[in-house]
C-alpha cells in the first residue's frame, strides 16, 4: 500500500507525519511500515493506522470548508440527498413492505435493510427464539424476488417449517 519514501500520517493524528523508511514483514496478514518522525523517533505501524499525507490534507481542507460555512445548508443538503435517493430507488425503497401479507414489527426489517445496503449481500439470521426469524427471512426473500429473478436460496430451518417454506415459495427450487 505504501512505498519507501512516501509521506504518510497517522489516521488518529494527521499532524504526526513522516516518510516510510522501511516496509516490514507483515504480521497477522497486515502490512507494516516503519515511519521516520525525527532522528530520535522511528515507529512501526500497521497499514490501517496510516494514510497518505496528501489524503489527510484533503480531509483537513474539507473540515476547514465546513467550519467556514462553504458547504450547503442542512435543509438544502437533505433535499438534494432525498432527490438522489429517489433517483436510485432500488436502495432506499422496500417493496416487501407492502407485498407482505403478515403483521410485522418494524425491527424485523433491520436484516433486510442491512442486506440491501451491503456491498457483498450475504446474511445469517440467528436471532433469539420468537423474535421472528421466519418473518425476517420471508421479507428478505420477497424483496429479492421483487427486484430480480431469484435462482438459489438456502433456508436452514426446523423440519416443521420445511413444508411451509416450500408451499409459500413454490416457484423457487
Amino acid at each position: 500500500m505504501f512505498a519507501v519514501g512516501q509521506i504518510v500520517c497517522l489516521r488518529a493524528d494527521p499532524s504526526r507525519q513522516g516518510p516510510v523508511i522501511k516496509v516490514l514483514t507483515p504480521a497477522a496478514g497486515r502490512a507494516r511500515y516503519r515511519v521516520f518522525h525525527s532522528p530520535d523517533e522511528q515507529r512501526d505501524y500497521e497499514d490501517t493506522q496510516l494514510q497518505c499525507a496528501e489524503a489527510a490534507s484533503t480531509t483537513d481542507r474539507i473540515t476547514q470548508a465546513i467550519r467556514d460555512g462553504e458547504w450547503l445548508k442542512p435543509d438544502e443538503f437533505r433535499a438534494r440527498l432525498t432527490a438522489a435517493r429517489l433517483s436510485h430507488s432500488l436502495t432506499d425503497s422496500l417493496y416487501a413492505l407492502h407485498a407482505a401479507r403478515i403483521k410485522f414489527i418494524p425491527f424485523q426489517f433491520k436484516p433486510l435493510l442491512r442486506l440491501m445496503r451491503s456491498d457483498r449481500p450475504r446474511l445469517l439470521i440467528a436471532d433469539e427464539v420468537g423474535v421472528g426469524k421466519t418473518i425476517e427471512a420471508g421479507l428478505i426473500l420477497k424483496e429479492l424476488q421483487s427486484r430480480q429473478k431469484v435462482e438459489n436460496v438456502l433456508i436452514v430451518c426446523p423440519k416443521a417449517l420445511v413444508t411451509k417454506w416450500r408451499a409459500d415459495n413454490a416457484t423457487i427450487r
